[in-house]
């Protein structure tokens, strides 16, 4: 939406560098509370959130192509990852879904594993795969960015930063997830071990499609760094409004390019590092990430616990709704006012049905006195008139 109404967007820089802004920090925010989940689709669920970040960091920083492609590479790795959890979920007969209760599956779920690991190295950016040329394009995007608001208060190279620090969390959080998962030895209860079984082809054959893809689309959006012309950009250039021209950026006075060089280098090298801490934890010091759980104690619960997110709206909104509801609307305004209405109605019907009923009593003696004071009323009415 943002992208088709970017002829609106690009006359106010304001709005798109709070865009930018909220995009980077989702980025990073999801990207923490994915390092601690044991959920195998709730890891996956999180980094989907924070790549959502990336593509609205992209469109905050005026590359409006960019957030799109990375939305079309993540759609193929995403898809696959998820397919991938499904292969497993089913290989366990829909009994477990914790990772930390798994590992090894790769010797059960070889094409599942398989598959699975060019999505891996799709989503962390290692190249050619998919997610690296799509997730480069927007780190480079946001450090010369087109938004004048962002280049002249240097929110850029902030922005720049925090997407490189969520990669390297990326990195991280996928990591733990496929060495959980896939790798090291199995933490498979005997019971549930005998019954693993590689998914049929019906599962096998659409990630391996995916793969196919995750591997190869982002040669779709080759930079002109790598030789290529960004076919993906020029395609969707008549959709999307005219920016203004990047901020000139340079390395040592040595020009644009280098410095894209440059900062590609350190985003795979970051990327690497993050992979490197992860096997250090998990496979070469095994318990390792445990104690650094335990000293961390407090951040820890806070990244699992999803920074209680859920808990305060629920007491911000959901219980105050909750209550407001029970107390004001129905309580008073349900029981008291509108059954009070309804009810007062049906009780004055009553009492002046039980007055009138004294009226009718079938006594004739009775009807004549009424009649009697009728005519009485009446004359006494125009004998007053007069």
């Amino acid at each position: 939406m943002i992208g088709r109404m970017s002829f609106v967007y690009v006359h106010s820089p304001l709005a798109l560098s709070v865009v930018a802004v909220v995009g980077a920090l989702t980025a990073l925010y999801a990207g923490t509370i994915g390092l601690t989940q044991t959920d195998i689709k709730k890891v996956l669920a999180y980094s989907t959130i924070s790549q959502l970040g990336y593509m609205f960091l992209a469109m905050g920083t005026m590359a409006f192509s960019a957030g799109i492609f990375h939305l079309f590479t993540h759609a193929f790795f995403k898809a696959l990852l998820f397919l991938a959890a499904g292969s497993v979920i089913v290989a366990f007969h829909h009994s477990e879904q914790d990772i930390t209760k798994m590992g090894g599956l790769s010797k059960y779920l070889p094409w599942t594993h398989r598959t699975v690991f060019i999505a891996f190295l799709a989503i962390i950016g290692i190249p050619p795969f998919a997610g690296f040329f799509s997730k480069d394009e927007i780190l480079w995007r946001a450090l010369a960015t087109s938004n004048s608001l962002l280049a002249r208060y240097h929110l850029n190279k902030l922005l720049w930063a925090i997407g490189l620090l969520a990669a390297i969390i990326t990195a991280l959080y996928m990591t733990r997830w496929m060495i959980l998962t896939f790798w090291n030895g199995t933490r498979v209860e005997p019971e549930k071990r005998e019954h693993l079984k590689e998914s049929p082809k019906n599962m096998i054959i659409p990630m391996a499609l995916l793969a196919i893809g995750s591997a190869l689309v982002g040669f779709l959006g080759l930079p002109h760094i790598f030789g290529g012309h960004n076919w993906f950009e020029h395609f969707l250039e008549p959709a999307f409004a005219r920016v203004p021209h990047p901020v000139e950026l340079s390395l040592a006075g040595a020009g644009p390019e280098l410095l894209e060089v440059a900062l590609v280098v350190i985003s795979v090298g970051a990327v690497l590092l993050g992979w490197l801490i992860v096997h250090y934890l998990y496979l070469a010091k095994p318990g390792e990430a445990e104690k650094l759980a335990e000293k961390l104690k407090p951040l820890y619960r806070l990244s699992y616990n999803k920074y209680y997110v859920d808990e305060i709206y629920d007491y911000t909104v959901v219980q105050p709704v909750v209550k407001g509801s029970y107390y004001f609307l129905f309580r008073f305004f349900d029981v008291v006012v509108v059954d009070g209405i309804v009810n007062g109605v049906a009780k004055l019907n009553e009492l002046l049905g039980k007055l009138l009923r004294r009226f009718q009593n079938g006594v004739i003696h009775t009807y004549l006195l009424i009649f009697a004071l009728g005519v009485l009323a009446v004359l006494l009415y125009f004998g007053l008139l007069r």
